[in-house]
Protein backbone atom coordinates (compact mmCIF):
# COMPACT_ATOMS: atom_id res chain seq x y z
CA UNK A 1 0.00 0.00 0.00
CA UNK A 2 2.14 3.15 -1.37
CA UNK A 3 0.10 5.51 1.10
CA UNK A 4 1.15 3.64 4.36
CA UNK A 5 4.82 3.27 2.99
CA UNK A 6 5.02 6.97 2.70
CA UNK A 7 4.11 7.35 6.09
CA UNK A 8 6.20 5.00 7.46
CA UNK A 9 9.49 6.60 6.05
CA UNK A 10 8.20 9.86 6.74
CA UNK A 11 7.42 8.95 10.35
CA UNK A 12 11.07 6.96 10.42
CA UNK A 13 12.50 10.35 9.25
CA UNK A 14 11.32 12.59 11.97
CA UNK A 15 11.98 10.13 14.49
CA UNK A 16 15.65 10.16 13.48
CA UNK A 17 15.84 13.86 13.54
CA UNK A 18 14.29 13.92 16.59
CA UNK A 19 17.23 11.70 18.29
CA UNK A 20 19.69 13.85 16.05
CA UNK A 21 18.29 16.68 18.09
CA UNK A 22 18.10 15.53 20.92
CA UNK A 23 21.91 14.26 20.96
CA UNK A 24 23.17 17.56 20.40
CA UNK A 25 21.25 19.12 22.95
CA UNK A 26 22.85 16.49 25.15
CA UNK A 27 26.29 17.18 23.96
CA UNK A 28 25.88 21.22 24.35
CA UNK A 29 25.10 20.31 28.02
CA UNK A 30 28.17 18.40 28.45
CA UNK A 31 30.67 20.80 26.95
CA UNK A 32 29.17 23.38 29.26
CA UNK A 33 30.40 21.39 32.01
CA UNK A 34 33.92 21.12 31.03
CA UNK A 35 35.08 23.68 32.88
CA UNK A 36 38.09 24.69 30.17
CA UNK A 37 35.53 23.80 27.51
CA UNK A 38 36.23 27.15 26.31
CA UNK A 39 39.18 28.61 28.27
CA UNK A 40 42.12 27.21 27.70
CA UNK A 41 45.24 27.54 29.93
CA UNK A 42 48.12 29.06 27.56
CA UNK A 43 50.88 28.28 29.86
CA UNK A 44 54.81 30.25 28.27
CA UNK A 45 54.61 30.06 24.28
CA UNK A 46 57.13 31.69 22.10
CA UNK A 47 57.20 32.48 18.14
CA UNK A 48 60.81 34.35 18.18
CA UNK A 49 59.38 37.74 17.36
CA UNK A 50 61.31 39.88 19.48
CA UNK A 51 64.47 37.93 18.50
CA UNK A 52 67.74 39.66 16.15
CA UNK A 53 67.81 37.56 12.92
CA UNK A 54 70.75 35.53 12.44
CA UNK A 55 72.74 33.12 14.26
CA UNK A 56 72.13 32.69 17.88
CA UNK A 57 74.50 31.85 20.59
CA UNK A 58 72.05 32.68 23.67
CA UNK A 59 68.23 33.55 23.53
CA UNK A 60 65.79 34.53 26.57
CA UNK A 61 62.26 34.01 25.59
CA UNK A 62 59.27 33.74 27.87
CA UNK A 63 59.55 29.74 27.94
CA UNK A 64 63.31 29.46 29.51
CA UNK A 65 66.81 30.64 28.24
CA UNK A 66 68.32 28.61 24.50
CA UNK A 67 72.13 28.12 24.63
CA UNK A 68 73.39 26.90 21.32
CA UNK A 69 75.49 23.76 21.66
CA UNK A 70 76.65 22.25 18.49
CA UNK A 71 76.30 23.36 14.57
CA UNK A 72 74.67 26.58 13.75
CA UNK A 73 70.92 27.47 15.30
CA UNK A 74 69.89 30.99 13.83
CA UNK A 75 66.67 32.96 13.69
CA UNK A 76 65.21 32.56 10.17
CA UNK A 77 63.41 35.88 9.36
CA UNK A 78 62.17 34.64 5.55
CA UNK A 79 59.86 31.44 6.90
CA UNK A 80 57.43 31.04 9.76
CA UNK A 81 54.00 29.93 10.94
CA UNK A 82 52.85 33.16 12.36
CA UNK A 83 54.57 36.66 12.57
CA UNK A 84 57.49 36.62 10.28
CA UNK A 85 60.12 34.69 12.38
CA UNK A 86 60.73 31.28 13.56
CA UNK A 87 63.92 29.36 14.71
CA UNK A 88 66.02 26.93 12.59
CA UNK A 89 68.17 24.42 13.24
CA UNK A 90 70.54 24.15 10.14
CA UNK A 91 71.52 20.81 10.32
CA UNK A 92 74.61 18.94 9.13
CA UNK A 93 76.48 17.02 11.15
CA UNK A 94 74.65 17.91 14.09
CA UNK A 95 72.76 20.97 15.40
CA UNK A 96 71.73 20.88 18.71
CA UNK A 97 70.24 23.56 20.95
CA UNK A 98 69.71 23.37 25.03
CA UNK A 99 66.26 25.23 25.93
CA UNK A 100 66.97 25.69 29.89
CA UNK A 101 63.35 25.87 31.25
CA UNK A 102 61.67 28.74 33.15
CA UNK A 103 60.87 27.09 35.47
CA UNK A 104 61.45 23.72 35.43
CA UNK A 105 58.34 21.30 34.71
CA UNK A 106 56.34 20.41 38.26
CA UNK A 107 53.56 18.85 36.92
CA UNK A 108 52.23 16.93 33.98
CA UNK A 109 52.79 19.51 31.06
CA UNK A 110 53.08 19.28 27.25
CA UNK A 111 54.98 20.74 24.54
CA UNK A 112 53.71 21.92 21.49
CA UNK A 113 55.50 24.01 18.63
CA UNK A 114 55.16 23.77 14.55
CA UNK A 115 57.49 22.31 12.36
CA UNK A 116 58.67 21.54 9.18
CA UNK A 117 61.98 19.75 8.01
CA UNK A 118 63.76 22.14 5.31
CA UNK A 119 65.01 19.44 3.25
CA UNK A 120 64.08 15.79 1.05
CA UNK A 121 67.35 14.81 1.22
CA UNK A 122 68.74 12.37 3.54
CA UNK A 123 69.98 11.25 5.95
CA UNK A 124 67.44 13.17 8.40
CA UNK A 125 67.19 12.93 12.20
CA UNK A 126 65.33 15.36 14.57
CA UNK A 127 65.02 14.64 18.59
CA UNK A 128 64.27 16.02 21.42
CA UNK A 129 65.94 14.94 24.92
CA UNK A 130 64.76 16.26 28.49
CA UNK A 131 67.20 16.68 31.58
CA UNK A 132 65.56 15.31 34.80
CA UNK A 133 68.66 16.24 37.31
CA UNK A 134 69.59 12.35 35.91
CA UNK A 135 70.69 13.02 32.78
CA UNK A 136 69.36 13.22 29.38
CA UNK A 137 66.00 11.16 28.21
CA UNK A 138 64.87 10.87 24.64
CA UNK A 139 61.42 12.18 24.36
CA UNK A 140 60.56 12.79 21.31
CA UNK A 141 62.27 10.94 17.74
CA UNK A 142 60.56 13.28 14.73
CA UNK A 143 63.00 11.36 12.19
CA UNK A 144 60.07 10.07 9.84
CA UNK A 145 57.56 12.31 11.77
CA UNK A 146 58.67 15.65 10.23
CA UNK A 147 57.46 16.46 7.09
CA UNK A 148 58.56 18.31 4.00
CA UNK A 149 56.20 20.96 3.29
CA UNK A 150 55.67 24.71 3.23
CA UNK A 151 53.02 26.47 5.64
CA UNK A 152 54.77 24.29 8.65
CA UNK A 153 52.71 20.81 8.31
CA UNK A 154 53.34 19.49 11.10
CA UNK A 155 51.88 20.03 14.85
CA UNK A 156 54.37 18.94 17.30
CA UNK A 157 53.03 17.38 20.58
CA UNK A 158 55.26 15.91 23.53
CA UNK A 159 54.12 14.99 27.17
CA UNK A 160 56.97 16.71 29.08
CA UNK A 161 58.05 14.14 32.19
CA UNK A 162 57.68 16.04 35.55
CA UNK A 163 60.72 17.09 36.76
CA UNK A 164 62.46 18.19 33.37
CA UNK A 165 64.82 20.89 33.53
CA UNK A 166 66.66 21.66 30.59
CA UNK A 167 64.67 20.28 26.73
CA UNK A 168 67.58 19.93 23.76
CA UNK A 169 66.80 19.57 20.41
CA UNK A 170 69.37 18.45 18.29
CA UNK A 171 69.23 17.91 14.11
CA UNK A 172 71.20 16.29 11.59
CA UNK A 173 70.71 16.47 8.01
CA UNK A 174 72.34 17.86 4.74
CA UNK A 175 74.34 20.94 5.50
CA UNK A 176 72.44 24.44 5.70
CA UNK A 177 68.62 22.84 6.01
CA UNK A 178 67.95 21.39 9.24
CA UNK A 179 64.56 21.64 10.97
CA UNK A 180 62.15 24.69 11.58
CA UNK A 181 60.44 25.21 14.50
CA UNK A 182 57.83 28.09 15.63
CA UNK A 183 55.13 28.60 17.88
CA UNK A 184 56.62 26.90 20.55
CA UNK A 185 54.24 26.24 23.76
CA UNK A 186 54.62 24.87 27.42
CA UNK A 187 52.00 24.52 29.34
CA UNK A 188 50.43 22.20 32.37
CA UNK A 189 47.94 19.18 30.99
CA UNK A 190 44.27 20.55 32.24
CA UNK A 191 42.37 17.54 33.78
CA UNK A 192 38.85 18.03 32.65
CA UNK A 193 35.86 16.07 34.26
CA UNK A 194 31.96 15.79 33.94
CA UNK A 195 30.10 17.69 36.90
CA UNK A 196 26.72 17.14 35.26
CA UNK A 197 24.87 15.48 33.05
CA UNK A 198 20.84 16.76 32.01
CA UNK A 199 18.50 15.07 28.98
CA UNK A 200 16.31 18.69 28.09
CA UNK A 201 12.98 17.35 27.64
CA UNK A 202 11.55 18.19 23.68
CA UNK A 203 8.25 18.61 22.79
Amino acid sequence: MPGIQTVRISFTSWLTALGILALQTVQTHLVGNFPDAQKSHKGSITSFEKAKAGPVDQLETSVGMWKTEVGKIIIDDKHAKTGKQCLQLTGGEESTVTLHLTPEVKTASELTFRAERWTSRAPFSFRITADLGKGWKEIYSGDDKIKVGRAFLNHVKVGLPVGSKRLQFSCSSPPNTGTLIDDLRIAPIQPQEITGIEVLPLT
